[in-house]
C-alpha cells in the first residue's frame, strides 16, 4: 500500500468527486506527491469503490497506437478470457497497421470489457504526452465510452495527474472533470512525514544536531515540499553535518538531488549547435534569475546580455536565442507563464532551493545578484505608469534584500527603514501625483505590507 501522509483533505475531495460521478484532474509541482497520491488511489481507495484500476505512466515517446496497446495489455492481464485478443492479434501481426481498423477493433474490444467490469484509468505524468496524441485519444476512444451525462456509477472513470492542469478538448469531457491542486505540506504534515521516514530508516544519526529546531529547519529549507523532505532524510548520513551548520549541506544536497536531475539534466536548452554554451552553465544562469520574484521579458533580456557565456551569440541572434530559451524553460517547467500578470514565474520550490543554497553557500554572490538586479530595474524605461510603479517596487525589494543579507553577516551596517523611506521619498519627488496608485500596489505586496509603517508613508508625502 502507498504511504499517503496527511492528505485527508484531498482524499475527502476525491471521495466527493467519485460519488458525484465526475472525473478528476490532479496537478501540482514536481515532487509534490502526485504519483504517491495516484498510487494510493490505485492500491487502496479504488478497492472500496468496485472499480478496476488501470495505471498508465505516460512518456514523451508514446504515440496513439502505443497508448491503446498499453491499455489493452493491462486489461487483458486481469480479465479471463482476455477481451482484447482480436485487437492484439491484429496489431501484433499486421504491418503497417490500418488506423481505422485498429481504432474500430479497440473500441469493440473495450466495449465488451466495460460491459463486464467498471474501469478507472489513472494517467500519470500527463505533461509528458503530446497534446496531439492526447487529443486523438479523446477523439477516437474516450468520447465513445464516456457517460452522456453525469452518472453516480459510470462504467469508465478517468483520473489524470501532471504538473499542470490537463487540457481537455471536448466539451463533454471538460464538463465532467473536476480539478484538484496538490499543495505543499504545512508544518504539522512535514513533521509527520519526517517522523514516518525516520521510523523507516533507523540507522540515521541525528546526534550532532539541535533536535529542538530540526523540524523548523527542515520546513524552512523545503517549504513542506514532500520530495525534498524525503531526499534530506534519505541522504542524511551522507551530509557533512556540523552541529548548527547542516543547513549548508542540506541546501547543496537539494540542488544536487532535486534541481539537477529533475530540471537541469532534463533541459534541452542550449545544446543544439556549437554556438550554444554547454548545459552545465544552466545552474549558474538559474542562480542569476533566482533573486527575481517574477521574470519580465525586458529584465530577462538585460540579464542575458550581461552574462559572459551567452553574450557573443546572444548579441548576434537575439530573437532566435531568446525565443528558444523561453520555449525550453517552459518545456522543462522552470518557467510558468502567469496569464493574469503577463510575466514568467519560477516554480516556488525551485526558486526557494536556489536561494537557500546561495544564502548558505555563496552569500556574497547572492548579495551581488540583488544589487545588480536592483540596478537593472533602475535603468528600465517605461511607457505606462503601472509598469513604472511595479518596477520601482521590485528595485526597492532588491535593495532591501541585499541590505538585509549584508546585515545578517553580523555587522548591522544598514538601517532598513531609513533605506525604505529614502528610496520612496526620492521616487515620489518625480511621481508625487501618482502616490495613491503606488500606495495601493505596496499595500497589496505582502513583503512590503508587513514592514511598512503607513504613517511614515503619509509623512513622506
Amino acid at each position: 500500500m502507498s504511504q499517503l501522509i496527511n492528505r485527508k483533505k484531498e482524499v475527502a475531495f476525491l471521495s466527493r468527486v467519485f460519488n458525484e460521478g465526475n472525473h478528476l484532474d490532479e496537478y501540482g509541482s514536481a515532487g509534490i506527491g502526485k504519483t504517491t497520491f495516484i498510487k494510493y488511489i490505485e492500491e487502496d481507495f479504488v478497492s472500496k469503490k468496485d472499480y478496476v484500476p488501470i495505471y498508465i505512466g505516460l512518456t514523451e515517446n508514446i504515440d496513439f497506437t502505443k497508448l491503446i496497446s498499453i491499455i489493452s495489455f493491462k486489461i487483458d492481464e486481469i480479465m479471463t478470457p482476455p477481451p482484447f485478443s482480436e485487437f492484439r492479434k491484429y496489431t501484433d501481426s499486421s504491418s503497417p497497421l490500418d488506423e481505422d481498423i485498429t481504432v474500430i477493433l479497440f473500441r469493440n474490444c473495450f466495449e465488451a470489457a466495460i460491459n463486464k467490469k467498471k474501469f478507472l484509468f489513472l494517467f500519470d505524468d500527463t505533461e509528458k504526452i503530446s497534446p496531439i496524441v492526447w487529443k486523438e485519444f479523446e477523439e477516437k476512444i474516450l468520447r465513445f465510452h464516456l457517460a452522456i451525462e453525469k452518472e453516480e456509477k459510470p462504467q469508465l472513470k478517468i483520473i489524470t495527474a501532471g504538473r499542470r492542469r490537463m487540457q481537455w478538448n471536448f466539451f463533454r469531457m471538460k464538463e465532467q472533470v473536476t480539478t484538484c491542486h496538490l499543495d505543499f505540506f504545512d508544518k504539522e504534515s512535514t513533521e509527520e512525514m519526517v517522523q514516518q521516514l525516520l521510523s523507516e530508516q533507523q540507522e540515521i544519526n541525528l546526534n550532532r544536531i539541535n533536535r529542538e529546531t530540526f523540524i523548523d529547519d527542515i520546513f524552512s529549507l523545503t517549504l513542506g515540499h514532500p520530495k525534498s523532505i524525503h531526499l534530506i532524510i534519505r541522504h542524511w548520513n551522507d551530509l557533512q553535518v556540523d552541529d548548527e551548520k547542516y543547513q549548508k549541506s542540506i541546501a547543496a544536497l537539494l540542488v544536487e538531488k532535486y534541481i539537477q536531475p529533475d530540471f537541469i539534466d532534463q533541459a534541452k536548452i542550449l545544446r543544439a549547435g556549437e554556438h550554444y554554451p554547454p548545459s552545465e552553465t544552466l545552474l549558474s544562469f538559474l542562480q542569476n534569475l533566482a533573486p527575481l520574484r517574477f521574470i519580465s521579458t525586458k529584465v530577462l533580456r538585460e540579464i542575458l546580455s550581461q552574462l559572459s557565456y551567452v553574450t557573443s551569440f546572444y548579441n548576434k541572434q537575439r530573437a532566435f536565442f531568446f525565443n528558444k530559451l523561453l520555449r525550453t524553460l517552459q518545456e522543462e517547467y522552470l518557467f510558468d507563464w502567469n496569464d493574469d500578470r503577463e510575466r514568467y514565474e519560477f516554480p516556488v520550490i525551485v526558486r526557494h532551493i536556489l536561494l537557500e543554497d546561495l544564502k548558505y553557500n555563496n552569500l556574497e554572490k547572492l548579495i551581488k545578484l540583488h544589487q545588480e538586479t536592483g540596478n537593472i530595474y533602475k535603468k528600465i524605461s517605461h511607457e505606462k505608469l503601472e509598469g513604472r510603479h511595479t518596477d520601482f517596487i521590485e528595485q526597492l525589494y532588491h535593495t532591501i534584500s541585499w541590505q538585509k543579507l549584508d546585515n545578517a553577516k553580523g555587522e548591522e551596517r544598514h538601517d532598513l527603514e531609513e533605506t525604505l523611506w529614502s528610496e520612496i521619498d526620492n521616487y515620489l519627488e518625480e511621481y508625487r501625483e501618482d502616490t495613491a496608485s503606488l500606495k495601493s500596489l505596496l499595500e497589496a505586496d505582502d513583503y512590503f505590507n508587513e514592514m511598512m509603517n503607513w504613517n511614515n508613508f503619509f509623512r513622506s508625502l
